[in-house]
């Protein structure tokens, strides 16, 4: 059966990788630019028999309220980046905004008094908790976010 991993990219700081692999959840943190490590994470899903990647798509990312175009074109090179490099791995890649995943339709992401969330805020922690109630141990809400995507991306395969 094959299995799904989660990219969160980012431009000034690591993108996170997530997946489960045989042995439990594995995280993995590299600069969209290293090429070389990329690759070894990508033979690593590979090997966990991952074949269907959900990366979060940055084209309607909004940051204190305003689109930011000069980091929204970067944070886009870098997303275009790491999709490039896994489509030549072979895996098959799903752009997924963060109202798909986190919506009512997503994954079930509920707040510590068991309702939906509604700031950026509270989406983190629920995103924290969801992971954390799915075995993984995410030291933040990036590696969180690229938990919740692999479990959104092995909903569509």
């Amino acid at each position: 059966m094959s299995r799904a991993a989660g990219v969160d990219t980012a431009y000034g700081k690591p993108c996170t990788f997530a997946w489960k692999g045989f042995n439990g959840w594995c995280i993995e943190h590299v600069r969209w630019d290293d090429r070389p490590r990329m690759a070894g994470i990508f033979h690593a899903m590979l090997h966990a028999d991952v074949r269907t990647v959900a990366i979060e798509d940055v084209k309607g990312m909004v940051i204190g309220g305003k689109v930011l175009v000069p980091t929204l074109l970067k944070c886009k090179e870098a997303q275009t980046r790491v999709l490039e490099r896994l489509e030549l791995f072979g895996f098959k890649v799903t752009q997924v905004t963060p109202a798909a995943w986190r919506g009512k339709k997503g994954i079930d992401l509920l707040s510590e008094d068991g309702t939906r969330p509604r700031k950026t805020k509270d989406f983190k922690i629920a995103a924290m908790h969801r992971a954390m109630c799915e075995g993984a141990s995410p030291k933040n809400d990036d590696q969180a976010d690229a938990v919740c995507l692999a479990l959104y991306g092995a909903r569509l395969i």
